[in-house]
């Protein structure tokens, strides 16, 4: 979901700049009624096939390891055939750009087709590869296909906090890309069941796209002077401790806008988000995820944040930092455009290569 939180406002942005309409072919594992929720009246068809491997997890901060293996073994194993499947799942639509976040796979497919292709990489998958895998004997052939496939891009835009471009040709460094939310404090704490006269802050709880099964609740039973709003799949009855569910029809950017404080992971749209709307950030790194260190450099400068140990975010030793961080200077605000200024240097990219129709697409067999 990560992704698709980076890819959404700069589709936005794209279309609202764009001198003709956009028709988008999505390509990601996103439910479709999550993804229509980001993208909006944006004109669009989903596949939910996926060209990417990434991380395979367990839960939102350990990595399955063997499984991710496993994975990258059989990719590698299967490489020309799955670029083949790729190019002619990219051929049947005949775009006039590839624009990937950030699956190489899809970028090696559509260099094979003679389409330009834009990546938006705040990270890449070679560098989190060789920081999990450092030692790991099949590292470089795993690797070789991939550098080659983000090489083979036209143009790679590096919202910022990101990874830095060593394997991309042509790269641009944008400002940090952000959907602004609409900030609706009142309407949240309602639609949640809090009285008007309570004047609790209310914190959300997330760890991102996947589920936690296993983040333990009993400091936040203790937590009363704090409504909690959580996004865990489990939830125990306690009049301060509200789930998502009566929610389930608000933007996430609505809710980010709306709540007092954050606790969670630092991936890059929730640090954004948090430095967007000023808000508290109480975090846990997972330690060898490699886009994980520019992002908290950024949120050092930027953002009223606080970083602990996995173990003693789990233990609530945030709840005693509440008001102390909620109380320190907000540092000055970035520029947080990144979605217009990547939406204008593709546009220049296509203008440059004077594309007024469908590529003529090479054969892939």
């Amino acid at each position: 979901m990560g992704h698709v939180g980076q890819m959404a406002p700069l589709l936005t942005a794209l279309a609202q700049l764009s001198p003709t309409p956009l028709q988008l072919h999505i390509h990601c594992q996103v439910d479709t009624p999550r993804l229509a929720r980001k993208l909006g009246t944006l004109p669009w068809q989903h596949d939910r096939r996926s060209a990417d491997i990434g991380i395979v997890q367990q839960d939102p901060m350990v990595a399955d390891l063997p499984a991710t293996v496993a994975a990258l073994n059989e990719a590698c194993r299967n490489w020309p055939a799955l670029l083949k499947q790729e190019c002619a799942r990219i051929r049947a639509f005949a775009p006039d750009l590839v624009l990937a976040d950030i699956p190489p796979l899809t970028l090696a497919a559509g260099a094979k087709l003679n389409v330009p292709t834009v990546a938006l990489s705040s990270l890449s998958w070679d560098a989190i590869y060789a920081s999990y895998f450092a030692q790991h004997p099949n590292l470089t052939q795993w690797l070789y296909p991939l550098q080659a496939a983000y090489a083979s891009a036209h143009l790679a835009l590096l919202p910022i906090p990101h990874m830095g471009g060593r394997r991309f040709s042509h790269t641009l460094e944008i400002p940090p890309i952000w959907e602004p939310g609409s900030a609706r404090p009142q309407a949240l704490r309602a639609r949640l069941g809090i009285d008007a006269q309570d004047k609790r802050p209310l914190l959300l709880v997330s760890l991102g796209g996947i589920p936690s099964k296993n983040f333990p609740l009993t400091p936040l039973l203790k937590a009363n002077d704090q409504h909690i709003l959580l996004d865990l799949p489990h939830r125990p009855a306690c009049p301060h401790l509200h789930g998502l569910a009566p929610l389930a029809h608000w933007p996430f950017a609505d809710i980010m806008a709306s709540v007092d404080g954050v606790v969670g992971k630092p991936g890059y749209n929730m640090a954004v988000e948090t430095v967007a709307y000023n808000l508290p950030f109480f975090y846990a790194a997972r330690g060898h995820f490699a886009d994980e260190p520019p992002i908290e450099a950024w949120l050092a400068r930027f953002g009223r944040a606080q970083a602990y140990t996995w173990q003693r975010l789990q233990q609530g030793a945030w709840l005693a930092d509440w008001s102390t961080l909620q109380q320190r200077p907000a540092p000055a605000k970035p520029a947080l455009n990144g979605a217009q200024v990547g939406a204008r240097a593709i546009l220049g990219l296509l203008a440059q290569r004077e594309l007024r129709g469908p590529t003529t697409l090479h054969n892939a067999q």
